[in-house]
């Protein structure tokens, strides 16, 4: 009966908004408390997902970035579950490294997998668990068989023939953000999951070049940060190879060919995906993400709502989310990508970029 009535009000008023949104320490990339954050916000909430202290996922290693060994850690992101399991929120555990190298698949790793989960277990309730490895996404779907096991974005997945492949490992997809802007191809892929009993999960605010062709490399980068700073480099200047593209101002519209979905766009995807994704693990300013996304309007700089957002590329104009065109979400949508033969974006830059003068919220 609680059913029909949240189907009768979704067609009345429509389906609300809810996101799926990354944990951070407090204090690690921001001055916020994610858990307070995330209470202000709860009706806008489903799940958050997080990664254990110390372990590589695509991104910085849970507080590192503070200095605290991997006990200080735990226990801080274990009194932040139990803050986040006080408000009824489910958690996914992300094991979503495309660096295992050596350890993909061993025994050792199973085990610490299987130990992470159980010691997840204790503070919050798990919904899923997403992984890379499908050594991983066996072990665990036998040894949790009441777990969902996802896939992570990070291998890429975004067709009917990848999922058909991989349908017996994983319970649900993580489109490949590649594929945001293609509609007609997503109505494809959400039906074949319902027909084959799966969940489809969007990311909506990556930053990420379209089909940049360093992603893996990037994110093997970024979870093995703490190596890298610790040796003598002899390479000048950031090491994340997107950055060091986009200070070439010529192809500084690039960042509007990416994967990204405006706020004021999102509507349009809510029937079409199970969660819809809130990159904000590494967010310097997670507020904003989440204040664009629940109210479906952002009218300052675009680029601080994505992650990564690219606006301390050197000299990276503000994108002026509010002075973009009537035509743009039907026109990216429809346009498949040609972008060897479309000028659109590179028009479209020009009307909505600025310089910088101030602080970009201001501006």
């Amino acid at each position: 009966m609680a059913s029909f009535w949240n189907q009768l009000k979704n067609k009345i008023f429509g389906k609300r908004l809810q996101f799926a949104v990354g944990y951070q320490l407090p204090g690690e990339m921001n001055r916020y408390d994610m858990v307070d954050l995330i209470g202000q916000y709860r009706k806008h909430i489903s799940e958050v997902f997080f990664a254990m202290p110390g372990d590589a996922s695509g991104r910085v290693p849970v507080g590192s970035r503070k200095g605290m060994s991997v006990e200080e850690a735990d226990e801080r992101l274990f009194a932040d579950l139990d803050r986040l399991a006080a408000m009824n929120l489910p958690g996914v555990l992300l094991f979503n490294s495309s660096c295992y190298g050596g350890e993909y698949g061993s025994e050792s790793l199973v085990k610490h997998v299987a130990k992470s989960i159980e010691e997840a277990e204790k503070h919050i309730r798990l919904r899923a668990v997403t992984v890379i490895s499908l050594p991983l996404a066996e072990a665990v779907k036998k040894s949790f068989p009441e777990l969902k096991v996802r896939s992570s974005i990070n291998m890429h997945i975004g067709t009917i023939q990848q999922m058909s492949l991989l349908s017996k490992y994983f319970d649900g997809f993580y489109l490949n953000r590649d594929y945001n802007r293609d509609l007609e191809h997503i109505r494809r892929v959400r039906q074949w999951c319902d027909e084959n009993g799966k969940s489809l999960h969007l990311l909506a605010n990556s930053g990420c070049i379209y089909q940049c062709p360093h992603h893996h490399y990037h994110e093997n980068i970024v979870a093995h940060i703490d190596e890298i700073v610790s040796k003598e480099s002899a390479y000048k200047g950031t090491l994340a190879p997107c950055f060091r593209m986009l200070k070439d101002k010529s192809i500084q519209f690039w960042v509007l060919r990416n994967t990204w979905i405006r706020p004021e766009d999102i509507r349009n995807y809510v029937d079409l995906f199970d969660t819809i994704k809130l990159a904000t693990r590494e967010s310097t300013e997670p507020e904003y993400t989440l204040l664009a996304y629940t109210t479906e309007k952002w009218n300052s700089n675009l680029l601080d709502i994505l992650e990564p957002g690219h606006g301390n590329v050197e000299g990276m104009p503000l994108v002026i989310n509010s002075r973009f065109p009537e035509d743009w979400f039907e026109h990216t949508t429809h346009c498949g990508h040609h972008c060897d033969s479309c000028n659109y974006c590179k028009t479209v830059f020009e009307k909505v970029s600025k310089i910088p003068q101030a602080f970009s919220m201001l501006s």
